[in-house]
């Protein structure tokens, strides 16, 4: 009984640590097992790029640093990188694609909220037609 529950003891605690969890920004920006890139030149690595927010400032140096490169050519090449990354490359990008790309593909999740939200407007000459 006792071989049987320090089997059991070691098996669970293992699984524990191979199954560390993202969960946010922080966490991703914390650690260094998991890369994670953008698209080059696309306005989330500008985001991180220019932020003055240290977690993020963090997180630019060490995908500026990563080598081999964690920047894709565009979101479709991020996402079979993250396929194809078994559990350790995550790929930022605009909530809108990434929502509409998981819905699509049960392959892929997204993890944590929000890192910055932007609100947009048209301008429009007083009095114009609204069609």
């Amino acid at each position: 009984m006792l071989s049987s529950y320090t089997a059991n003891l070691a098996a669970f605690l293992t699984m524990e640590r191979m199954d560390a969890t993202i969960e946010s920004a922080e966490d991703l920006a914390k650690q260094s097992k998991i890369k994670y890139g953008a698209v080059i030149g696309g306005s989330t690595l500008s985001f991180f790029k220019e932020s003055n927010f240290s977690t993020y400032q963090r997180m630019w140096a060490a995908m500026e640093s990563a080598r081999p490169s964690v920047f894709a050519k565009n979101n479709e090449e991020g996402m079979e990188r993250v396929k194809k990354g078994k559990r350790l490359y995550a790929f930022l990008m605009e909530s809108t694609t990434l929502e509409y790309i998981t819905e699509r593909n049960c392959e892929l999740t997204q993890v944590g909220g929000l890192l910055d939200s932007k609100g947009y407007g048209i301008a429009m000459p007083v009095k114009s037609a609204m069609y």
